[in-house]
């Protein structure tokens, strides 16, 4: 399981961390992108597409790499996580 949620939801401004379980355990990092928290959609943890607010697309985008690149890469993702990788067939 992937999703984003806010670092610090109760400043005006926050960075966006991606959250992964693998294995039973959950994986906490930055995605180096944030956002005015006004402007994050908590539902559907996504950057909200306003007029005020013409960065929303390029960050659900940059959101949407980050979980298709952890789906693609499912079996060895664990190593952008610090975490040995077994039966790696891409090393």
């Amino acid at each position: 399981m992937t999703t984003f949620l806010l670092a610090h939801p109760v400043r005006e401004t926050s960075s966006i961390d991606i959250l992964v379980s693998f294995r039973g355990k959950k994986y906490r990092r930055s995605t180096k992108e944030s956002i005015p928290v006004k402007y994050w959609n908590q539902g559907k943890r996504r950057a909200k597409a306003t007029r005020d607010f013409s960065l929303a697309a390029d960050i659900n985008e940059a959101l949407d790499k980050w979980r298709n690149t952890l789906q693609i890469f499912n079996p060895c993702f664990a190593n952008i996580f610090s975490i040995t990788c077994k039966n790696n067939n891409l090393t």
